[in-house]
């Protein structure tokens, strides 16, 4: 028998044995995947609990994944960042940061909308297209970065009578969207504008709804084709991120 603290032992941990103390320990936090694929190394598929469909949706939904994602995940919040697939940014991001993310994304494309529509660029969609790869993808992708560090810095030089409920950053992205509507109300009429802003607000629940059906589609495809697609079950998403 090999004692805790002796030689042997250390040459045991070094070959890369389990350690039976520090399964029994994971056992306290994730009760019922012990001896399943994530403690032992073995493959995804060989069985054990998977994540269930309202836990997986939630959690890789645009908009439900800022509700339900703990600050230690990553989970995904529009437009993803190509350059930094495999990198989680997003992770350490409040809720109230996901939603300022959120938020500056709608707020960008609908005022592209706004210009590309008063200035009648035609054909509309591959102007919004281009404008949203060539300029908001980028910049959301910096701002999901260094927006914790930045808000800081901002809200504390900040006059705290005028910012105490409503942060700098978050008055600024308000005041952009308001500058906007009434710039385009200006230049097109306030009918017009309300069309527009009605038309995007649709399209973008239609797209939401939509995220949900392909979701769903995509857990059911994997639990019936590809089990060993789904992550773990239980604790998996307090330790994992989507």
């Amino acid at each position: 028998r090999i004692r805790e603290g002796d030689p042997g032992e250390r040459r045991v941990r070094r070959k890369g044995m389990v350690d039976t103390g520090e399964l029994l320990k994971n056992a306290a936090f994730y009760p019922g995947e012990i001896g399943g694929a994530h403690d032992f190394g073995e493959s995804a598929g060989g069985g054990g609990n998977k994540v269930g469909l309202s836990e997986f949706v939630t959690h890789n939904h645009s908009l439900l994944a800022i509700w339900f994602s703990t600050q230690e995940e990553a989970p995904p919040v529009l437009l993803p960042c190509i350059c930094c697939a495999n990198v989680n940014v997003t992770e350490g991001l409040s809720r109230r940061q996901r939603i300022w993310i959120f938020s500056f994304v709608l707020v960008s494309i609908l005022i592209i909308t706004l210009q590309v529509r008063a200035y009648g660029w035609e054909p509309y969609w591959l102007w919004i297209w281009i404008k949203t790869m060539v300029i908001i993808l980028p910049v959301t992708c910096i701002f999901k970065t260094v927006l914790p560090d930045y808000s800081k810095w901002l809200n504390q030089r900040a006059p705290p009578r005028c910012f105490s409920v409503v942060r700098v950053e978050e008055a600024a992205l308000a005041a952009a969207l308001l500058v906007a509507c009434v710039w385009f109300a200006v230049m097109t009429g306030v009918y017009n504008t309300a069309s527009v802003v009605a038309d995007f607000f649709s399209t973008l629940g239609a797209m939401m709804v939509a995220e949900v059906v392909s979701l769903v589609w995509k857990y059911c495809c994997c639990t019936t084709c590809c089990s060993c697609c789904l992550p773990p079950g239980q604790g998996h998403y307090r330790e994992r991120s989507v």
